[in-house]
């Protein structure tokens, strides 16, 4: 066919089975009819190459060309070239689908603007969930100096009058370098700030670019949309990890810039991402096929900088997408919250419309731009709990909510400014509980501020949540927060830091994304701030007799006069030695006084010696103060998409040497875990995780520090408002936990099993003293534990903008409080296996996170 407004159209194709039919009936059923499609095998091994030879026998306009072995896109694409002999030139993704009126639209918008290039609008199309975005809105002039900064042309969508350009032939890039679409224009548009005449034809590395000569070719934009561009498992752009290499290969060798140019177009080039169409981390998971509808919706779009910690959903999916090799393993999730933009070099994170794609930033809602600063405002997603216990209280690393009886509500929301460099975010925390009576325990454990119940009224206030000022300077940030932190590997606990109590105000110096030095990777954190008392004193032997209600009498409200604050000072550093890939040494330190002499008390940590002696100054001990160290390992083994963990600390370090090598277990905890993947398709997978938690003192520790428990040390307890800091089980207490779910997309659906032994050194400890008549009617039974076993079912699914998930817990309680039942209650007399208080009680868990 050599009519004048002849189109050829290269679509080069590998293993594009299921695309191929969808891409090839939008350009059959083009309204200009004038037109030649050369189908490019490039090696598939599928149906894809019998499909197309069927299409050429049916329309004798299409023409099917094999390449064997596959040679790669470039090399694939010039084979097509060089069966075009039309005056016009287009090119289609195998992923993509062209609207009827595409050809039509544009060769009227060359000859009416006398242009030699046409490009269109497009959607962007998640090929996995079938979400489309709104049209985007690209510019109607683009420069060269703009296609330095990174390619804005959608490939597809591109028309190109042959009579007005001289095609150069694409690039056959070095191994490892990609975005041959990019060498491509940048061949084909090099040009100085004025336009004169540049080369095309053989330009390329090492090419003088003057041996062909045309003038700087004009562009004409179609504002309609024409072009559903696909985000498939196949899209090559997917490949962030070479992504920048790539770019500054190209803007070396084929626009032929200085080095520090270079580092000027990468840092336009960075910024730039955010607004473009195809982001490459997107693309990369959803060649890993686990980007799924919710993470289309929701993990990349809301700019916040951080996911805070405990955030419903996206953490667990974040860890989970690494052990798919989807994210950076270089990241150890030991040090939280996580700086996904510049730690995962992830955009984006929260979804904030469903009908919009992460590349159509230009029609966020709830986003307020500032362009000439690189500014905006940004809401944060509201975000409900409801927690329902009916017994007595169950659950723990959820933050400032309380240990509650009732009903209790958790409501989070608030905005975030982002600019370059700064990044404020106000994000306060508001709680509400019923705080309904419950048995309280017959003792309680000593040096430790734990409140069991929060005053006998109904519990309500207002905290600074996940609210940040946050300085980026390179891969450091430092600033002031009340964020949650978590140290160390665990998902479910952690010994040294979680966020089972509530954030406090903390400053701090932290990487932002992992450092490589050719000794491997690290990470680090270093904070200094204030714990506060909880405002209750509860005395550690009920004050009503045996085993009574919480009441007014055990929760004596301190007068603000007589409330003082603690120092705080820690840091966690996490290393990934170059020789060991995948694995993750992490080392945490905490240090807390009861004395803040001075400033220099939030860095104390840095200072201070490790051994107990050294905890006090002077011979008055002017200072009390405690400390916690705990070591760490992770482990990806990235094949097998799974990883081993574990956590190992002391409440004390050793008095010496000598102490350490023969009695390193003292006033020791730990923690294990383990997470298993199993994908099924694309879009669903299996995945089997567990966790192991022991607080409870080892058998030394019983003669050698008898009641003195993890967390607990005299006025320097481990805690912050009342509640743990560390593991949410609490003093002398373990934990063990099993979970099964099954993913599709955004949704889940599994079950947990937990057990939860109640501070053992409690009983072992008090074991004399509940003997006594007035203590324990009914004496007292050591082989019975406090025990609660836990079936936990849960669901997540999506409502209309909104991630939902609920949970509902049957709990079997054994020995309640260890209280045993006298023979008037149906118990027994007897030395040995006393009837306890056993139960069944129910909890339920709702949370909503309302994207705006």
């Amino acid at each position: 066919m050599h009519h004048k407004d002849g189109v050829c159209i290269v679509l080069c194709f590998h293993n594009e089975e299921a695309n191929l039919p969808q891409a090839v009936a939008g350009i059959v059923s083009q309204t200009h009819i004038h037109w030649r499609l050369v189908l490019v095998d490039d090696g598939s091994s599928d149906g894809s190459s019998h499909w197309a030879m069927e299409q050429s026998k049916k329309d004798p306009r299409i023409q099917v060309l094999r390449v064997w072995p596959q040679k790669g896109i470039s090399a694939a694409r010039n084979a097509g070239m060089n069966q075009c002999v039309n005056r016009y030139l287009a090119f289609c993704d195998a992923d993509d689908v062209w609207m009827p009126y595409k050809l039509e639209k544009q060769l009227e918008a060359l000859q009416t603007k006398n242009a030699s290039i046409c490009h269109t609008n497009t959607w962007y199309v998640d090929a996995t969930t079938g979400f489309q975005s709104k049209p985007t809105q690209l510019p109607k002039h683009i420069t060269y100096k703009r296609l330095l900064m990174g390619n804005p042309l959608g490939f597809s969508t591109l028309l190109l009058d042959k009579q007005a350009l001289r095609i150069p032939l694409f690039p056959i890039l070095p191994a490892g370098i990609i975005h041959e679409d990019y060498a491509f224009l940048i061949t084909l548009f090099k040009t100085q700030d004025e336009p004169h005449e540049i080369g095309t034809s053989g330009s390329g590395p090492g090419g003088s670019g003057r041996e062909a000569c045309i003038f700087a070719p004009t562009i004409a934009l179609v504002e309609t949309p024409c072009v559903r561009i696909g985000l498939s498992a196949q899209g090559r752009a997917a490949q962030k990890g070479r992504a920048l290499r790539s770019q500054a290969y190209i803007l070396k060798h084929y626009a032929g810039i200085s080095p520090i140019r270079i580092i000027v177009y990468l840092f336009s080039y960075f910024y730039l991402a955010m607004k473009k169409r195809r982001s490459a981390t997107l693309i990369h998971m959803v060649k890993q096929g686990f980007v799924f509808g919710i993470l289309l919706r929701c993990i990349l779009n809301l700019q916040a900088q951080t996911v805070s910690v405990g955030m419903p959903y996206f953490e667990d999916r974040l860890r989970c997408l690494q052990l798919m090799q989807v994210l950076d393993s270089n990241v150890s999730f030991c040090n939280r919250p996580i700086d996904y933009r510049h730690g995962l070099s992830l955009h984006t994170l929260y979804f904030n419309d469903t009908n919009i794609t992460p590349f159509d930033t230009a029609h966020y809602h709830g986003r307020l731009a500032f362009k000439k600063i690189r500014t905006y405002i940004q809401a944060l997603p509201l975000v409900l709990k409801l927690k329902y216990d009916t017994h007595h209280p169950f659950g723990w690393s959820d933050g400032p909510m309380i240990p509650n009886v009732g009903a209790q509500y958790y409501v989070n929301a608030g905005f975030e400014i982002v600019s370059p460099f700064l990044d404020i975010r106000i994000a306060p925390e508001l709680v509400k509980a019923q705080n309904k009576d419950f048995q309280n325990p017959p003792y309680r454990p000593g040096g430790i501020d734990l409140i069991d119940r929060f005053g006998t009224k109904p519990y309500q206030q207002l905290f600074w949540g996940q609210s940040h000022v946050r300085l980026n300077l390179g891969p450091i940030s430092t600033g002031l927060s009340n964020e949650n932190l978590w140290w160390g590997p665990g998902k479910k606990a952690a010994i040294l830091m979680s966020n089972n109590a509530p954030g406090f105000a903390h400053g701090f110096i932290s990487t932002n994304r992992p450092i490589k030095t050719p000794y491997g990777s690290f990470e680090f954190q270093l904070v200094g701030g204030n714990l506060k008392p909880s405002g209750y004193s509860i005395p550690t032997t009920p004050t009503q007799g045996e085993w009574p209600y919480i009441s007014a009498a055990d929760n004596q409200v301190i007068p603000k006069e007589k409330l003082y604050d603690r120092a705080f000072s820690g840091y966690c550093i996490t290393v990934q030695p170059t020789l060991t890939p995948g694995l993750f040494l992490g080392f945490q330190r905490a240090r807390l006084s009861d004395t803040i002499a001075s400033k220099q008390a939030y860095l104390a940590v840095l200072s201070s010696k490790f051994a107990p002696k050294d905890e006090y100054y002077g011979l008055n001990r002017i200072e009390n103060a405690n400390q916690l160290v705990t070591i760490s390992a992770r482990y990806l083994f990235a094949a097998s998409h799974a990883e081993i963990y574990v956590e190992w600390g002391r409440e004390d370090w050793a008095w010496d040497i000598e102490d350490f090598l023969t009695q390193p277990e003292v006033s020791r905890a730990y923690l294990l875990g383990f997470a298993k993947v199993y994908p099924i398709n694309s879009t669903k997978y299996l995945s089997f995780s567990g966790e192991f938690t022991n607080i409870q003192a080892p058998f030394v520790s019983y003669s050698r520090q008898k009641g003195y428990s993890f967390y607990t040390h005299s006025s320097v307890g481990y805690t912050h408002q009342g509640q743990v800091m560390g593991a949410g089980i609490g003093p002398g207490s373990n934990m063990q936990s099993i979970e099964f779910s099954a993913n599709d997309g955004y949704k889940s659906k599994g079950v947990r099993i937990e057990r939860v032994v109640h501070n053992i050194d409690q009983l072992y400890w008090r074991m004399e003293a509940w003997k006594l008549p007035n203590a324990n009617p009914n004496k007292v039974d050591d082989s019975k534990n406090f025990v609660d076993i836990c079936l936990t079912g849960f669901k997540q699914f999506f409502v209309h903008k909104a991630i939902v998930n609920y949970k509902l817990v049957v709990m079997k309680t054994y020995n309640y409080n260890w209280w045993y039942l006298s023979p008037k209650d149906g118990g027994r007399d007897g030395p040995f296996r006393f009837k306890g208080k056993n139960l069944w009680s129910w909890g339920a868990e709702v949370s909503w996170i309302q994207r705006f």
